[in-house]
């Protein structure tokens, strides 16, 4: 069953909470709808002092890699606001999430994509 979520000018393209076990430092979402891939990577860098977070292209040019640099702590978050990540068609792509920290490895990682139309009528 295929359920559209629109708010105002805004359409929810994917949305949902994912929870990493030990084994997991990333995440990779892949939107065919508009052809556009996402990878989140969680990584402990010493040198980095709090919290950061990196965004670059990925390779091949299909989407973004997201690094998530110290996000061990039970009170990190990701988004204060929505990060633009591509413009689609006309319409922007928006990632907004939160992450939160259970043990070392262990995240809860709350997460929604969502189009914002540029051309309302």
């Amino acid at each position: 069953m295929n359920i559209d979520i629109k708010s105002g000018d805004k359409t929810i393209v994917a949305s949902g909470v994912f929870v990493t076990d030990s084994e997991t430092n990333d995440i990779s979402f892949k939107i065919k709808d508009v052809n556009f891939n996402c990878k989140l990577i969680f990584k402990e860098e010493k040198d980095v002092k709090g919290e950061k977070i990196r965004w670059y292209p990925k390779e091949d040019k299909t989407g973004l890699v997201i690094e998530f640099l110290n996000f061990d702590g039970i009170l990190s978050s990701v988004s204060e606001k929505p990060h633009l990540l591509a413009s689609i068609e006309g319409d922007d792509l928006y990632f907004i999430g939160h992450i939160n920290a259970f043990q070392k490895n262990i995240k809860v990682v709350t997460f929604t994509f969502y189009l914002k139309e540029q051309n309302v009528k």
